[in-house]
Parts: C-alpha cells; structure tokens; sequence
C-alpha cells in the first residue's frame, strides 16, 4: 500500500512509500533522512515509532500516538502535539521549543536534556473541565489561563460565572492547590536534575542517555 505524508499547510508530498502502516512509512522517512518538517501527521498511530533525529520542526502531531516512540534528539520545536499520547516516550535532547503541548500526556516519558520545557505540562481530568499547567508555569482550566495565584483570587468570581455550583467551585479550589503542590515539586526536581546535568557536564563527566529501544 502507498502512503504519502504531506504537509499540513498545501499538502505538498514530503515522503511517499509503499509500506504496510503509517507508522513504518514515518519510520523509513526518518531513516532516510527526509525533512519531515511541517508534515501532516494528525492522530497518527506511531506507537513505539523510532524517529530517532527526525525534522518535524512545525509538524501537525494533534492527538497522535507517540507512545513509547524513541523521539530522542527530535527536532519538534514548534510542532503541534497538543492532546498527543507520549506516554513512556523518549524525548532526551529532543527541541520543543515553542511546541504546542496543551492536553498532552507525559506520563512516563523521559525527558533529560530536553530543550523548551522549562514548566513540563501537569494535568488532572476533573468533572468539568481539565486543569492543564502551561510551559509558562500558569493554569489552565477550560478556556481560562491565569497564574495560580490569580486562580486562587479569583476562582470563586470565575466558576459562578461559568455556571459552577458552590459544590463545584469548592472541589475545583482542591483541585488548583493540589495540582499547585504537585507542579512546585516535579518543577523543582526537573530545575535540579538539569543543574545536577550541568555540573557533572562541568566536570567532564559523560551525560547519562536514555536507554535505547529493542531492535533500534
């Protein structure tokens, strides 16, 4: 079967190939060296993809599945990858710089040396709306982003607006301070790692990589 990835914008072919899925027509594209940059890879299925070193530097990955992919030294800066699944991803060295990461799942994914996520996305599925942080350190829940402070000024202002219950407001007041503690911790730990990163650089002692992927 011939599959043909085309830029999201005029739908030029980037790579075309005949191949059995998707995911070994991007995998082929990446070991070929194609500039992938801008293709049109929307809800794609590359769970477990190796796009070791791939250009998709503007590329459309909304909602796709990069499960468990080997992203490693990527070039994603400013890719959309909102709501992408990057669970147990590996994404050392790889550039998100400017990436469009809302709703995006993280879990797991490795992340040393990544470049562009100063604030990694921290979210919780609530009964309402989500509360995903931003790469600026802000909140979002529905359409508002504000800083946590502003949240918890004026979230009671906010939610009667949006129609909350006194219930509601109540539980989403939880839900802001918790995920305030949860993103200080994780923060803090990630601005430590890095100087730790930094320092053993300093010593002339060889980074530690991600562990590669069975039959990379």
């Amino acid at each position: 079967m011939k599959f043909e990835i085309k830029h999201w914008i005029d739908g030029g072919v980037l790579f075309s190939i005949e191949t059995e899925s998707l995911k070994l027509a991007v995998e082929a594209a990446v070991k070929n060296g194609a500039n992938l940059r801008g293709a049109n890879l929307a809800e794609a299925n590359l769970n477990g993809a190796d796009l070791r070193g791939a250009n998709l530097r503007g590329a459309n990955l909304a909602g796709a599945n990069l499960a468990e992919a080997n992203l490693a030294e990527a070039n994603l800066a400013g890719a959309n990858l909102a709501g992408a699944n990057l669970r147990g991803a590996n994404l050392a060295e790889a550039n998100l710089n400017g990436a469009n990461l809302v709703g995006a799942y993280l879990s797991g994914a490795y992340l040393r040396g990544a470049q562009g996520l100063e604030k990694f996305p921290i979210q919780i599925g609530a009964h309402k709306h989500w509360l995903i942080t931003t790469q600026d350190g802000k909140l979002k829940i529905g359409c508002h982003v504000y800083s946590f402070a502003q949240w918890e000024k004026h979230a009671d202002a906010i939610g009667e607006k949006e129609g909350y219950s006194p219930l509601d407001i109540k539980i989403y007041k939880l839900h802001i301070a918790h995920i305030r503690k949860v993103s200080e911790l994780l923060w803090k730990a990630k601005d430590l790692a890095q100087r730790q990163q930094r320092e053993a650089g300093a010593d002339g002692n060889p980074e530690t990589s991600a562990p590669a992927k069975e039959g990379a």
